[in-house]
């Protein structure tokens, strides 16, 4: 595509870009929630234990949380096109081992894989907003795109479960790798970086001095970490409990089969959704980002403490609480557009995947650390009573509530400044 057609079309060409990302996006969200439902199967065909099941769903996140950095010196590099169409040819590669695997080091193998081959997907999607939309619209685009790709939350819940029903896991995951495969191309050969006339496109590329100096600015601001703080927990938090031991808590607790378990995920994910696009519209009526982030996250931790502290709560609390978690936690959003508010351009992949990688190790903590937990409680045939589940939603609760309290000493970042700061910036 010529420069001349990206300028005689730059609105087609910006949707192209959006709906490439948000597949992307769509892909990443639902093998990371795929888990909860996959978890009992793995379970029951190849023995493994809470500790291992929560390592294994942990592994995907650690991946994708400790190549953020390289992702985000490749964005601002190479530019998210062939960034994200390279890394996405490494998640299909994973997709087809996971399939195949007999072991549960082939497993883990897979999960690497496709962590490493997500790990581009969505903050290459947050640069294509930042340059294809204006500043007013971007947070919001961006939490559309979140939302949208959260269907893939979606399909991982009742059509899984069904899915699963019909042609087992290992079938399901091969469709998995032909949708990446096709995603890979529609990014390659219809995205373009940015407008015409984007400083993106003139601007000459960083030695890797450069690169480095930039990442090192991103890390000397102490308003960075007090981010990261609040992104460490919020995102793992909801995946604590859809993408692992959500699952698991409704099928032992609650007694619930596999597809009635998979509409009360279905309905979090909903949670999921409306909580990503509602970050993203909120900004701008309160002209707060710091505000939003802390109310949001004030009621996610107080949303675990209701499953941690009530007893054999009814059905239509935990589908609420659930919700909740999954509406709440997705802090995640407004903290990208907190995060990015004060660097150029020119550093926005490196902040945002600063960011990203704080999400995915958190992630990759609490799940693993939740497999401790409940396995502390497994019973000897495997089962987990509701003690069990109670100290795991706890802990995750407890964790949420600090990172809240060291993310309210940050500066907030007004929209309303938005304009200024790019002046000077």
């Amino acid at each position: 595509m010529s420069s001349a057609t990206d300028a005689s079309r730059p609105l087609a060409v910006a949707l192209t870009a959006f709906t490439a990302f948000t597949l992307a996006l769509f892909i990443a969200q639902y093998y990371r929630t795929a888990m909860a439902l996959l978890a009992p199967l793995l379970h029951e065909e190849m023995a493994l234990t809470a500790d291992r099941l929560g390592l294994l769903a942990a592994t995907y996140f650690m991946a994708f949380g400790l190549v953020q950095l390289p992702v985000g010196l490749l964005l601002d590099r190479f530019g998210p096109r062939r960034t994200v169409a390279a890394l996405m040819g490494v998640a299909m590669a994973g997709c087809i081992l996971f399939a195949g695997a007999s072991s549960y080091l082939g497993l883990m193998a897979a999960q690497v894989l496709i962590g490493v081959g997500t790990a581009g997907g969505f903050m290459g999607g947050v640069m294509i907003c930042a340059r294809w939309f204006s500043p007013r619209r971007a947070a919001a685009m961006t939490g559309l795109m979140l939302g949208a790709g959260n269907l893939g939350g979606i399909v991982a819940a009742t059509p899984l479960a069904i899915g699963l029903e019909a042609w087992g896991w290992r079938a399901t995951t091969l469709a998995l790798a032909a949708v990446v495969a096709a995603d890979v191309g529609l990014i390659f050969l219809a995205v373009r970086d940015a407008p015409p006339g984007h400083a993106a496109r003139h601007r000459a590329p960083e030695t890797a001095l450069q690169i480095l100096a930039g990442l090192g600015q991103i890390l000397r601001s102490g308003q960075v970490w007090r981010l990261m703080a609040l992104a460490f927990v919020g995102y793992a938090s909801v995946m604590a409990v859809r993408g692992l031991w959500g699952g698991p808590y409704l099928l032992e607790v609650h007694r619930l089969g596999p597809v009635a378990t998979g509409h009360v995920l279905l309905a979090m994910s909903l949670g999921i959704i409306a909580g990503a696009i509602g970050y993203g519209l909120l900004e701008q009526p309160f002209d707060s980002r710091k505000r939003v982030a802390l109310a949001g996250g004030s009621a996610n931790a107080a949303l675990f403490a209701v499953l941690a502290l009530w007893p054999s709560p009814p059905l239509w609390l935990v589908v609420a609480a659930f919700v909740g978690i999954g509406a709440c936690g997705q802090t995640y959003v407004i903290l990208l557009s907190h995060g990015r508010a004060g660097f150029a351009d020119r550093l926005v992949g490196r902040v945002i995947t600063t960011l990203n990688m704080a999400a995915f190790l958190g992630t990759f903590s609490i799940q693993a650390m939740s497999g401790v937990i409940v396995r502390a409680f497994q019973l000897d045939d495997g089962s987990v009573p509701e003690i069990g589940y109670r100290a795991m939603f706890a802990f995750v609760g407890v964790v949420v509530l600090v990172a809240v309290l060291i993310y309210a000493g940050a500066p907030d970042a007004r929209p309303s400044e938005d304009a200024t700061r790019a002046r000077i910036g």
